[in-house]
């Protein structure tokens, strides 16, 4: 095993945390964990082939704010409605998605206990239409929605992953999307199949959030039932009672990155003006 030093030469190789960077080359020496995000660069492009101008960011998609016992968690949330575009969203599911999570992020808005200190948390997003720009556009907006050096960028679609997808899912989020099967999910919801809030419980999963978290995270919120279609699948039936928005989770996923567990929601300390 030889040393970094002795292969790419003293100084040469620089240490970013998720990645080492050739500077001679102006190259990651491995791809990017994003890559599934951003299918429309090579996944190890560095600074988009333009470090004097643009910077590289840690590849998360949020950030918290801490000043004094406040937590401001900023996100935003890039969109297209261009038919062309895979995962496209309609402006009406744009509207409802937007409107799901900002009512999710306000009802976890409030005082929240995290490591025995109380704070004030609340949620500043964002919802960013992007009709009318090119797919290397979109990226380039979201790849460089910064604060203090931090990703707050996401992606915001439906169905883009389609052929992935179980009978029973709603959304997934990977990396720097969010993705909402918005029709499925209302659907299921005039059936009493779902609480209506995967938008949110997506959108957490993107600054750290897991399962385990409990409240809005929580994904055994099946009671023990089984009903059977017409043509034979059996699928648990949904009980609305059992998930319910919860601080417990916010404080979960902010304990994690005050230990530096959780990469995905960096801390930005600031001062109280």
């Amino acid at each position: 095993m030889q040393r970094d030093d002795e292969v790419a030469g003293r100084g040469n190789s620089l240490d970013f945390g998720a990645r080492l960077y050739d500077s001679r080359l102006g190259r990651w020496m491995s791809v990017d964990p994003l890559a599934s995000s951003f299918p429309y660069y090579s996944p190890y492009l560095a600074m988009n082939g333009n470090p004097l101008n643009v910077i590289d960011p840690d590849g998360k998609s949020g950030v918290a704010v801490v000043k004094g016992n406040e937590i401001v968690i900023k996100q935003n949330f890039y969109f297209t409605t261009d038919p062309s575009a895979k995962g496209y969203l309609t402006p009406t599911q744009a509207k409802e998605i937007e409107q799901s999570i900002r009512d999710g992020y306000s009802s976890l808005t409030g005082k929240v206990e995290v490591n025995g200190v109380k704070y004030n948390v609340r949620f500043e997003v964002n919802f960013i239409d992007m009709t009318g720009k090119n797919n290397g556009e979109i990226v380039d907006a979201v790849t460089n929605d910064t604060y203090s050096g931090h990703r707050i960028g996401n992606f915001l679609s439906t169905n883009f992953w389609s052929n992935q997808y179980e009978k029973n899912d709603h959304g997934a989020a990977t990396d720097a999307r969010v993705d909402v099967l918005i029709d499925k999910m209302k659907a299921a919801v005039e059936e009493g199949k779902s609480d209506g809030n995967t938008p949110t419980h997506e959108a957490l999963h993107n600054i750290g959030g897991r399962h385990e978290d409990g409240g809005m995270l929580d994904e055994n919120y099946y009671t023990p039932s089984v009903d059977i279609e017409a043509d034979g699948t059996k699928y648990t039936t949904y009980s609305p009672a059992k998930r319910r928005m919860t601080k417990e989770s916010v404080a979960a996923i902010l304990s994690r990155s005050f230990s530096g567990e959780n990469k995905d929601l960096p801390i930005v300390n600031e001062p109280r003006k």
